[in-house]
């Protein structure tokens, strides 16, 4: 029975990447959890939009990964210039509905007049900021904003202050058909009024984009001091029951070793995102032979069996069924292939477990293939 739920849990996700199912309306996710607990984010491009429209963020003043609930891991910001900055795109031009939502976890808020931003739209002028979701610090009240091109605004505020030092999922939502626009925390509606206002589109000022954890830039900063986990942006206003989870109980993680091919990178194999029902995740292979192809092995327990080579086979008992994927990246450039694959976990799937790992064609090795890590998916 145990071999057969798992094997399940295997065909529903091998067949849930093939298809590649996005979520409906999702148009940027950010899992804010690339690397260990404790590790320093850096680098242009590192902070993965995972819903995978390749919205990538990138990281200034030094935020710190965090396993904050559940071992999940977010980032910790500072409250003094931690940010994280994505690049302004017209897929971010909402102009009719939305949603945005994050799971937060609010440590202090120093009494200021300025806000404290989750995730905010805008430029370097002064207003004109299409829409955001923040704290205000002198109250603690969660606030949803939507403004149009005259900076006429329509605001929400929770009537009551986030709780300190508690994960919660944030969220605010704007229908347009209805005109409704609402605020949930933790998937609740606290506050909802009708409005006209619609967001604008175009920015036209300096700086233009996305901020996490504060504004996009330096000029008016609004940083937060705790924890974000997720911050997602979609198309359409969302019920709660297809909003974040708060905190992940489902798991993955990397374990074993692989071996390597051309120019002697070892592919790696790893999940963004929680893996648990109705919720999105990506499975990803990086460092891999350009414009090849890798077969993925599932099994029901890790494992390190000696392969040819000297490579490790990290599953066990192999399952059956395999599923391949193309991956892309430039063929002169080793080591720079690899794919992302976002999907949507089935809302009835019951909890189950799997192991995966990936063996890449290579023509470098005289056994034909390089091998991933294992990579552990405990679906709850």
């Amino acid at each position: 029975m145990k071999m057969r739920v798992s094997f399940t849990a295997g065909t529903v996700l091998a067949l849930l990447v093939i298809t590649k199912s996005l979520v409906p309306g999702e148009v940027a996710h950010w899992t804010l959890a690339e690397g260990p607990d404790g590790a320093t984010a850096s680098g242009t491009g590192t902070i993965l939009d995972v819903s995978g429209n390749q919205h990538h963020g990138t990281p200034y003043g030094g935020p710190v990964y965090t396993a904050a609930c559940g071992g999940e891991v977010g980032l910790l910001f500072d409250g003094s210039d931690d940010r994280v900055f994505v690049p302004d795109a017209p897929a971010f031009a909402l102009t009719q509905s939305l949603t945005l939502e994050a799971v937060v976890r609010v440590d202090s808020l120093n009494p200021s007049p300025d806000l404290r931003q989750f995730v905010f739209r805008g430029d370097d002028l002064g207003g004109l900021d299409p829409y955001y979701l923040a704290v205000v610090p002198s109250t603690g009240r969660l606030k949803f904003l939507v403004q149009d091109a005259t900076n006429a605004s329509s605001e929400l505020f929770s009537p009551s202050p986030l709780p300190l030092g508690t994960v919660v999922h944030v969220a605010g939502t704007l229908d347009h058909a209805t005109g409704e626009q609402r605020l949930y925390v933790d998937r609740v509606l606290v506050v909802s009024t009708i409005t006209s206002i619609r967001p604008y589109g175009l920015l036209t000022g300096p700086s233009p984009g996305l901020g996490i954890g504060s504004t996009q830039g330096t000029l008016h900063k609004q940083c937060i001091n705790g924890a974000i986990l997720d911050v997602r942006i979609s198309d359409q206003a969302l019920e709660p029951h297809e909003m974040l989870t708060t905190c992940c109980p489902g798991s993955s993680h990397a374990y074993g070793s692989g071996c390597p091919g051309w120019g002697g990178f070892v592919p790696e194999l790893g999940l963004q995102g929680c893996p648990s029902p109705a919720v999105s995740i990506a499975l990803s292979l990086s460092s891999a032979r350009p414009q090849s192809v890798a077969i993925h092995l599932m099994g029901l327990f890790e494992s390190s069996l000696p392969a040819a080579g000297g490579c490790t086979l990290n599953v066990f008992p192999v399952s059956p069924l395999v599923f391949a994927l193309p991956l892309a990246g430039d063929p002169a450039v080793a080591g720079s292939g690899g794919y992302s694959v976002v999907t949507t976990i089935p809302a009835n799937l019951q909890p189950a477990s799997v192991k995966l790992q990936a063996f890449v064609a290579d023509s470098a090795n005289s056994w034909g293939y390089s091998a991933s890590n294992g990579l552990s998916i405990a679906i709850n």
